[in-house]
């Protein structure tokens, strides 16, 4: 298979998986019934309608990483929501189903374990979130030393680094945000609100 065909494809399936995302999400709308909700249902009833059925969704049969991708979007609607514990469940699900039949780690993937790892840190649940988020930088193979070198690792890095602030971890902070300050000066410049924003608090640290 050539590189052009390979692309073609992937393409292929990302506007797949995005049109039965979508399907799926106005299905799930126009389910609700006026005479039999009322005019203000909520979005999270919907949800959970939503949630319940998937596992018997025809369209939905043996395709895993779409429903994997419906899952993600349900969980971002639920974070939207405050309801950060339903999130943490249907982001679970998403990862799990992306583990069990993905032939690589996919950007989908590292996406749902940062929102996952953030969810996580808004209930509070450290220790989960720490795991989570060490382990999808496992997957992009960021070392303590290794220069960063895109956009999510540098934020990947900035949820963790959050995740030791509220452990009170503050010195272990210091090495990464210098990580990150030195990856957005390099690719954004001096002047760009993400390097500003990253070299504030080494300052104020006097590091």
């Amino acid at each position: 298979m050539t590189d052009a065909t390979a692309a073609r494809n992937k393409a292929e399936a990302e506007t797949s998986k995005a049109r039965a995302v979508l399907g799926f999400l106005q299905d799930m709308m126009s389910a609700a019934d006026p005479n039999r909700d009322g005019k203000d249902v909520k979005i999270a009833e919907l949800l959970e309608r939503a949630s319940a059925a998937l596992p018997n969704t025809e369209t939905l049969k043996d395709k895993p990483l779409i429903e994997a991708a419906v899952r993600q979007a349900m969980a971002e609607t639920y974070h939207g929501l405050g309801m950060p514990d339903r999130a943490v469940e249907e982001f679970k699900r998403a990862i799990e189903l992306q583990e069990a039949n993905e032939e690589t780690v996919s950007k989908d993937r590292i996406i749902n374990m940062h929102a996952l790892g953030t969810s996580l840190l808004t209930l509070g649940r450290l220790d989960e979130a720490q795991r989570i988020v060490e382990e999808a930088m496992s997957l992009l193979g960021v070392t303590k030393s290794a220069e960063i070198s895109d956009e999510p690792t540098a934020e990947l890095l900035g949820l963790y680094n959050l995740i030791l602030g509220s452990r009170g971890q503050f010195q272990d902070m210091i090495p990464n945000a210098r990580r990150r300050l030195a990856f957005y000066d390099r690719t954004y410049g001096r002047a760009d609100w993400r390097t500003v924003r990253d070299e504030r608090p080494l300052r104020r640290a006097g590091s």
